[in-house]
């Protein structure tokens, strides 16, 4: 069971083992994307088109995290996603590994 809040409730969560370590520097780099729009170079980001408009999927595992979306909106929703799960890190910057698919 995941312990994250995130609003709106992402359709599908799913925990996978592990930690991914997030620094404090990739934090403000992902809070940056509302002002640039500019997806950090530490996320891998993949245009899916068959992933449906709007919808994104997103996976954090101990060394990668991945978004994919078919759309800037799927794009954004994703990082929006994100910026709620950095805000979330342990106290030692971690995350829980997770994936998370949204549309």
């Amino acid at each position: 069971m995941n312990n994250y809040c995130l609003v709106p409730p992402p359709v599908s969560i799913k925990n996978i083992a592990g930690k991914y370590y997030l620094s404090k520097d990739n934090i403000k780099l992902i809070e940056l994307y509302s002002l640039d729009k500019k997806i950090p170079e530490f996320i891998n980001y993949t245009n899916d088109t068959n992933i449906p408009q709007e919808a994104y999927k997103l996976l954090i595992k101990e060394n990668i995290i991945e978004l994919s979306s078919s759309t800037n909106s799927g794009k954004y929703y994703g990082m929006k996603t994100l910026q709620q799960l950095s805000r979330q890190v342990d106290e030692d910057g971690y995350l829980m590994n997770i994936s998370i698919e949204d549309n």
